[in-house]
């Protein structure tokens, strides 16, 4: 007697394999560079529409339908300057300085100073005339020293002679710092003045001069001798002091102004 047949093993169904809800890596890279390209857009629309972009609210750079990873670190952010042609910040924001700048600029005679410098005529005898006053104001002094023999009366004639040098070199550098001239400048029509700007000197200038005039370049007339090449005609004392001596200008008549 033959065996019943043995039932057919049942059948499992096999359930149908569901996609992975993680990306691949290639799907990973794409999204990410979708997301820099986006970040990159976004930050030229503001570049082009100025500093009104920024007073705007901030907008989402990742697009939604990107699918990139929480995870994902945004690329740094690079400052840029305003564009051309943006409106400027405002002057009065900035911070006005504490101090003014230590620079002077003084706008004097000088400007426009062109003299016309005394000939060497003219200088030699204003020098002459200014020598004979000087000669004038020591000589009663050197006179009692050379009529005297006690030692009393030579230092009384040496105080005399110092004292006459120096009333002399005390009104003529009053003289001069007032109106540039001295007894011999009034004689030729010359006068003292700086060498850079024109104007007077002061006293003390002013008598710097004289002293070396009548103390220092008649030491065998190297003072006087100096200007014969100098274009200015500036002697020692001259120098010693930054002083020119100018004339007057010759006058010019033109039958035009008449």
């Amino acid at each position: 007697m033959a065996s019943p047949p043995s039932p057919a093993p049942a059948l499992t169904p096999i359930a149908a394999s569901t996609p992975s809800t993680t990306n691949p890596p290639s799907s990973r890279h794409e999204a990410d560079l979708d997301d820099i390209l986006a970040r990159l857009g976004e930050e030229d629309w503001e570049l082009d529409e100025g500093p009104a972009a920024h007073d705007s609210p901030s907008r989402s750079t990742a697009s939604p339908s990107s699918g990139s990873s929480a995870g994902s670190t945004s690329p740094p952010s690079t400052p840029r300057g305003p564009a051309v042609g943006a409106r400027l910040t405002d002057p009065r924001d900035l911070a006005r300085p504490s101090s003014a700048s230590g620079i002077v600029v003084e706008v004097g005679s000088g400007v426009g100073f062109d003299p016309t410098f005394a000939t060497f005529g003219q200088r030699a005898l204003g020098a002459i005339v200014d020598t004979i006053v000087v000669t004038l104001a020591v000589l009663p002094g050197f006179l009692l020293l050379r009529l005297t023999d006690g030692a009393g009366l030579a230092l009384l004639a040496l105080l005399l002679m110092v004292g006459g040098f120096t009333a002399v070199v005390v009104l003529a550098a009053r003289s001069i710092a007032t109106s540039g001239k001295w007894i011999g400048n009034r004689v030729t029509g010359t006068t003292v003045v700086d060498g850079i700007n024109g104007s007077f000197v002061d006293p003390g200038r002013a008598g710097l001069r004289m002293i070396g005039r009548h103390v220092l370049s008649p030491f065998l007339l190297l003072g006087y001798l100096v200007a014969l090449p100098d274009g200015q005609r500036r002697t020692f004392h001259d120098r010693l002091a930054g002083t020119v001596v100018i004339r007057r200008s010759r006058e010019v008549w033109n039958a035009d102004d008449s």
